[in-house]
């Protein structure tokens, strides 16, 4: 599967994918629809001892995508997602890769929740270990530091928030980021 952009105005895909973080009586969760490809390079038909070929090969595909958001003790945000619909794709077989020898047809099924993503973000939470000190940013007071000369300088002025742009989820305004001193250090 290869996930496309979204159209802009023009009917051009240069935009990122928008999704919706809704509160639900059960907690959070993630809504999307993805427009991706779906391509199966090592699907092989056979029929009596003669490998076949197929079209399935960026087959465009919809998928409107539901699942829970959760937080790790690390801070990261886990987001699981599944389709909500059925999904049929037809298939052509042949016995010519150019297609022009017709052998037969099939219609693969997803079923719902045959399609299962996981996106996990990267942890915002300073380990012990790693002796950092603490950022303040928003709601979410603990934020990762500078992690002993690893990171530029200029990291912890940054939320641990990634841009809206980057995540493709739309954006309020920047988090007010502000320095804490260490309080292992005192």
């Amino acid at each position: 599967m290869r996930i496309r952009y979204q159209e802009d105005g023009n009917g051009n895909r240069t935009q990122p994918v928008t999704g919706w973080i809704r509160e639900t009586p059960d907690g959070p969760v993630f809504e999307t629809r993805l427009d991706l490809y779906l391509s199966a390079p090592y699907l092989e038909p056979a029929a009596l001892g003669l490998t076949l070929a197929h079209d399935l090969y960026s087959y465009p595909l919809s998928l409107d995508l539901v699942g829970d958001v959760t937080f790790l003790d690390d801070g990261r945000l886990r987001i699981e997602q599944r389709n909500q619909a059925a999904q049929s794709v037809e298939v052509d077989i042949t016995f010519r890769r150019d297609g022009e020898v017709a052998a037969a047809n099939m219609t693969l099924g997803i079923p719902p929740g045959g399609v299962f993503l996981n996106y996990i973000s990267a942890p915002i939470k300073p380990y012990p270990a790693w002796g950092a000190g603490l950022v303040r940013a928003g709601p979410a007071r603990e934020r990762q530091a500078k992690l002993a000369g690893r990171i530029p300088e200029t990291f912890p002025k940054a939320s641990g928030i990634p841009p809206a742009g980057f995540t493709g989820l739309s954006r309020a305004r920047p988090a007010p980021t502000t320095r804490l001193q260490n309080p292992r250090a005192t």
